[in-house]
């Protein structure tokens, strides 16, 4: 509204100031053809226009100060909501997708079978962890997102989709884990094994399957086993859920693509703010803490 009023103002001055030339400048070209009076009537016409024009600017002048001077204050008020979306969005999260892109490019140490997004990105102060991707979508200050879907509509979607993503990753792991794991434990008891696995022992074992490791640790109860059927172990993936394997592969390279383009569009906006409400990034840029 405040920039359709500025235009209106500059649209009515350079219009005013167009018409003045025209006529103006039709004058000019016939003075030699009008009588003395005429030429004293027209020049006192033309200083009374001068007159009007000056006062029109003038009073252009004015309001457009004095918008710009309501437009101060605006920002001032609006401040503090800024530096509050800056503080609770658009830093932390940057921060945390960062952190997830990198969470995910190791993702061979994720056991995807058993991942489920976690909501540990702390707005009070909590932490949140480099091992594995986390969801955004987790405070409690629903405000931040009502102004955020208003005036970034296309960020707040980019966020939303960001969290769903992470969900249907976690679901596919989970139909894999679903599949994998019978098909595990009847290998175990055909060999006999079964009975050397409590359930904390057979997701331990589903998870070296999903990560493909290459071995145990020495201490660990289960190095033997697996040292002796790691092949035929890992073999049942691809047996039982070839499929669901490379569409869960497929999603990760997706969910990666779309946080790096969230990271920009995050980084466009707080730019944006910082530069437009003049608040320095050195006031905003307070990292989130991981452990």
């Amino acid at each position: 509204m405040r920039n359709r009023i500025q235009y209106a103002l500059l649209v009515f001055l350079g219009l005013f100031i167009f018409i003045l030339v025209v006529v103006s400048g039709y004058l000019v070209f016939q003075w030699s053809n009008l009588t003395l009076n005429s030429r004293v009537s027209v020049a006192a016409s033309l200083v009374g226009v001068l007159g009007t024009l000056v006062l029109a600017t003038a009073t252009v002048w004015t309001a457009l100060q004095n918008q710009v001077l309501v437009d101060e204050r605006v920002k001032e008020a609006e401040k503090p909501i800024i530096r509050e979306e800056l503080e609770e969005i658009l830093i932390p999260y940057h921060e945390v997708v960062r952190n997830n892109i990198e969470a995910v490019e190791g993702s061979s140490v994720i056991d995807w079978g058993s991942y489920s997004p976690r909501k540990s990105l702390a707005f009070d102060g909590m932490h949140t962890s480099k091992s594995e991707p986390v969801s955004l979508l987790q405070t409690d200050d629903v405000h931040l997102y009502t102004r955020l879907e208003r005036d970034a509509p296309r960020l707040w979607k980019m966020i939303q989709t960001h969290d769903y993503l992470l969900n249907e990753i976690a679901d596919l792991g989970g139909q894999i884990n679903s599949l994998l794991e019978p098909a595990v434990k009847r290998y175990l008891e055909d060999h006999s094994l079964l009975s050397e696995f409590d359930e904390g022992g057979i997701r331990t074992l589903n998870g070296a399957i999903f990560k493909q490791i290459d071995q145990y640790s020495d201490q660990h109860e289960h190095a033997e086993i697996w040292s002796e059927h790691q092949d035929e172990l890992c073999r049942i993936l691809d047996e039982v859920a070839a499929d669901e394997y490379e569409e869960l592969q497929e999603e990760i390279d997706r969910y990666r693509t779309h946080c790096e383009e969230l990271s920009e569009e995050l980084v466009e906006r707080r730019v944006s703010l910082q530069n437009e409400y003049s608040i320095p990034v050195e006031d905003e840029e307070k990292p989130v803490e991981f452990v």
